[in-house]
């Protein structure tokens, strides 16, 4: 099957797990592979966030940023959980 997927996106799908991928669009992989291992912290209740400082600095995201975005998405992560079993609930 052929999906026609634009080129950016094949390139985000094959890279983004490759810290060290500087090919085409290698700043939207980099990003996507972050935020995919980020999510996966927060899902799994991970106590601290890897920064990747270099991955982070290659995009030039701040750590103060980062940490401060991570607490958030904590957060929300904990309403949606207690959201999610009010319709659990039967």
């Amino acid at each position: 099957i052929k999906w026609h997927l634009p080129e950016e996106i094949l390139h985000v799908m094959e890279n983004h797990y490759d810290i060290h991928y500087r090919g085409k669009n290698w700043a939207l992989a980099l990003l996507e592979g972050l935020c995919a291992r980020w999510a996966n912290c927060i899902l799994d209740a991970e106590g601290e966030i890897d920064f990747e400082s270099e991955a982070s600095a290659a995009l030039g995201l701040p750590e103060a940023n980062i940490e401060a975005q991570w607490e958030k998405m904590r957060d929300k992560l904990d309403a949606i959980k207690e959201m999610s079993s009010l319709f659990s609930k039967g």
